[in-house]
């Protein structure tokens, strides 16, 4: 059985945001044209992978819901590796990211967005530490993070040890962290930030 884990810092907690009912169904099947107008403003100006055209890999698997406020209408595919998938679900006033397995473990985290300076900032990222199958042992632990447009020299350390660099594509991070004690990246702005992994 899969566990997800937070991270520390300002991640956004796992929650079940409220929203009108007919906000997720006044936006099904929305033209690509219109799509910056339900999705809240920051997430639309920070994350180029919602300013694409939606695919067919784009699509949520059939039964799976994103929390109440995310348009799954709206989702993209930021990541698949091993056979789990990880998807954004944007709405006007949440965000949630999904991460999935074929088998069915992963994990669903959701909150407000973040303001456009929390982003330019690196202040505000959304993630998931998930533990996977028995198979991946001894390292059973899957990382994936969302970051803003700009980020940059993202690293995985053990201490002060750099043990793996990685590279951000379609605004995520998905990989297996291995013995990583932390997470550190180069912010828009230029500053560096990091999170310690749990």
């Amino acid at each position: 059985m899969a566990v997800a884990v937070a991270l520390a810092g300002s991640l956004l907690a796992l929650m079940v945001l409220r929203a009108p009912r007919d906000t997720v169904a006044d936006v099904r099947h929305v033209p690509v044209a219109r799509a910056a107008a339900v999705i809240a403003p920051s997430l639309y100006e920070n994350f180029a992978v919602l300013r694409r055209r939606r695919t067919g890999a784009d699509h949520l698997p059939s039964g799976l819901r994103p929390l109440r406020g995310c348009i799954g209408a709206q989702s993209r595919l930021v990541a698949s590796s091993d056979g789990v998938r990880a998807w954004i679900v944007p709405g006007s006033a949440s965000v949630c990211m999904i991460v999935k397995a074929p088998s069915g473990w992963g994990s669903q985290s959701g909150g407000r967005p973040g303001t456009t300076a929390d982003y330019r900032a690196g202040k505000y990222v959304m993630g998931s530490l998930n533990v996977g199958p028995m198979r991946w042992k001894p390292h059973r632990r899957l990382l994936t993070m969302l970051f803003p447009d700009g980020t940059s020299d993202v690293q995985l350390r053990r201490g002060t040890q750099v043990t793996q660099r990685l590279t951000v594509e379609n605004n995520a991070i998905h990989t297996r962290p291995i013995s990583a004690t932390s997470i550190w990246w180069r912010a828009p702005d230029g500053t560096q930030r990091h999170r310690t992994l749990h």
